[in-house]
């Protein structure tokens, strides 16, 4: 059965955290310490003002002098997505769309691994930073125009070159992009790539515990089919019934997990955004969108394929056939093949039981 994904109103922004070099995470130390540094927003989330406790996405680690530096996505919804819990298998946030249009931009465009990506719309400034092609800053702030806007980003591009960690880029991409005239076809597409991307696939805003009734509802018709199943098998001849036009194929196999990413490094201002706190609840309209989740797989032709650069673990970018350089991440299609796993200066690509490994330079 397909998979439905309901989007809703959320505030995010980024959180960092400092333990020691072997300190785990694990969710009540995340929220422990979240209430320390956000007092106000774990009241409230004690009283019920909010359906739950915020979401904890980590973005990126790495080391300082003060010990493992942790930088999460924050996603604290802002309305009762209960209603949702009946008709919908998971809840993102709305403004997840604009990861959606930087991974459309970084796929079709060169240069834009390391970029600063802003957009305006309804009175309201979107911030997020990518860094060798990894979320690893996203920030909201109310109130701005054009002209506040673009002071905003002034300092903001600032930090981006004192930081210790996003200073390490050579060159950066800067793109300013207008909310207001994106129609609505082109955000269903950019919320369409969005929770297509490994980031976003572990993520759901509904904290309900236990199986969600959508989940129920899928068990029991499941159990219906195959009872009904198991009697036509019993009573009609198994043969017989199967012999009927009843097609069989085997599973997909597994997308292999994405690697985890470390960098080092030390820490510079700007990261954790207490003024949420005080900041105005956006006024955002909600949209529901219905998303497939099936494919037919591909069969095993060998491209021609050619690597100009590698992000080890993250990226390649090559050329398909003699085609045009693209980005490419783990689990997308080349060809009849799909892109297993990315080393230090080569790709693995898999088709059911081959492999076909790719090295980057001539």
């Amino acid at each position: 059965m397909l998979a439905r994904i309901a989007f809703a109103a959320a505030r995010l922004w980024t959180w960092e955290v400092v333990t020691g070099f072997d300190g785990v995470l694990d969710p009540p130390t995340l929220r422990r310490r979240f209430a320390e540094d956000f007092p106000k927003v774990a009241e409230a989330c004690r009283n019920g003002d909010v359906a739950a406790w915020p979401v904890f996405r980590e973005m990126v680690s790495f080391n300082s002098t003060e010990g493992r530096r942790h930088r999460y996505l924050v996603m604290r919804v802002e309305e009762d997505v209960a209603r949702y819990r009946r008709h919908y298998d998971r809840v993102l946030p709305r403004m997840a769309m604009l990861f959606g249009f930087a991974d459309k931009l970084m796929r079709s465009t060169d240069g834009y691994e390391n970029c600063r990506l802003s957009f305006l719309g309804g009175g309201w400034l979107y911030v997020l930073v990518f860094f060798e092609g990894r979320l690893c800053h996203w920030s909201e702030e109310s109130g701005h125009d054009a002209a506040s806007a673009q002071e905003r980003l002034e300092r903001f591009d600032e930090f981006l070159r004192r930081d210790a960690l996003f200073s390490r880029a050579e060159s950066w991409k800067f793109l300013l992009v207008e909310l207001d005239g994106v129609s609505d076809p082109e955000k269903n597409e950019w919320w369409c790539c969005a929770r297509k991307d490994p980031f976003w696939r572990g993520v759901d805003l509904d904290a309900i515990a236990g199986i969600k009734p959508r989940a129920k509802r899928k068990i029991a018709l499941l159990a219906l089919a195959g009872l009904a199943l198991a009697f036509a098998f019993a009573f009609g001849g198994g043969e017989a019934f199967f012999d009927k036009g009843i097609a069989y194929t085997r599973p997909a196999p597994d997308l292999s997990p994405v690697p985890e990413y470390a960098l080092g490094g030390t820490y510079e201002t700007e990261i954790v955004e207490k003024k949420y706190e005080e900041a105005p609840h956006a006024n955002v309209a909600r949209t529901n969108v219905e998303l497939a989740e099936q494919e037919t797989p591909a069969s095993c032709r060998a491209p021609a394929v050619k690597l100009f650069g590698v992000v080890e673990g993250r990226l390649v970018q090559a050329s398909i056939d003699g085609g045009e350089r693209a980005w490419l991440r783990i689990g997308d299609s080349i060809g009849g093949y799909v892109l297993e796993s990315i080393g230090k200066d080569y790709g693995v690509l898999a088709c059911g039981e081959n492999r076909m490994e790719v090295r980057n330079g001539p």
